[in-house]
């Protein structure tokens, strides 16, 4: 008897410290998977956000593919891609987008810059301009959401390389903010 007791006041302790008006509900749930590496598609040029994007845009179909728990862009075979998926629920303000991109040594006949860049809606979270050539690299990303953010925004994963090189990009979860 003494264990249901403790039990139910426990239960009310947690509801209790829970905000109501917060848009979603005060649970155990530590987060969301935002994009896993098989959801995502090519962005069709009229609704590609970055402003890097060539004239022509050659990118064949293994240029852009799953490689074990990653999405793997193969620069040789799809040298710009923008890659776009839906952020499958609504993200409150202080959750944390956490993601990895990686990339193999980068190299290319000639001296280039890649773009590499996450982004969330008309939102740039992480970018970064690399010298090619450059040593293999692995960036671990933690981005804090100021805004919230609207099931349905559009996630992006952008790369753009001269030279046959390999990037990597795991999940993209976001961490949500403990109840008040």
């Amino acid at each position: 008897m003494a264990v249901g007791f403790a039990h139910n006041i426990l239960i009310f302790l947690v509801l209790s410290a829970c905000d109501e008006t917060d848009d979603r509900t005060c649970t155990a749930q530590a987060g969301v998977v935002v994009a896993p590496p098989e959801g995502w598609a090519i962005t069709p040029a009229d609704t590609d956000p970055f402003e890097d994007r060539p004239a022509e845009v050659r990118c064949l179909e293994w240029g852009v593919r799953l490689e074990g728990a990653s999405l793997e862009v193969n620069t040789g075979e799809c040298a710009y891609a923008t890659l776009v998926q839906v952020v499958p629920e609504a993200l409150p303000v202080g959750s944390v987008l956490t993601a990895t991109v990686a990339h193999f040594d980068l190299v290319a006949p000639e001296r280039a810059t890649a773009h590499v860049a996450i982004g969330l809606g008309d939102v740039v979270l992480w970018s970064r301009d690399l010298p090619v050539p450059s040593a293999a690299g692995v960036y671990p990303i933690e981005v804090p959401l100021t805004e919230p953010v609207p099931a349905g925004t559009r996630v992006y994963f952008h790369v753009h390389n001269h030279g046959s090189n390999s990037w990597f990009l795991t999940t993209i979860d976001a961490r949500f903010p403990p109840c008040p």
